[in-house]
């Protein structure tokens, strides 16, 4: 990330830090060929992440590795030995040069 941000990207920051359930929009131009399904679709809570087959299937996995290319937004689906996670890069509390790594696990629906 960069540490100039836009004045729209500053209130999807201030948005995510306030809800934390939420996966922000991918902005970074890093972004533009990484392909995940439609994230506001979700229903996230504290503990874990509702979604559907397809959307599930839509993920990128990483169950062995962490993705490069570390920008806000960006989400994929890892295994851990209790099951799928959902995993998304948000806003960080520490600046814009930062990134929260966040993990839900998963219910498909």
């Amino acid at each position: 990330m960069s540490a100039l941000m836009t004045a729209a990207e500053k209130a999807m920051e201030r948005t995510h830090l306030a809800n934390p359930n939420t996966i922000p929009h991918i902005t970074d131009p890093m972004g533009r060929h990484w392909r995940q399904p439609d994230v506001t679709k979700f229903v996230i809570d504290d503990k874990e992440a509702l979604m559907t087959k397809a959307d599930f299937n839509a993920l990128s996995d990483y169950s062995c590795s962490m993705p490069t290319g570390v920008y806000v937004g960006k989400a994929w689906k890892c295994q851990r030995r209790d099951g799928w996670y959902l995993a998304w890069y948000g806003f960080s509390d520490k600046g814009p040069d930062y990134c929260s790594n966040n993990f839900r696990k998963i219910t498909v629906i």
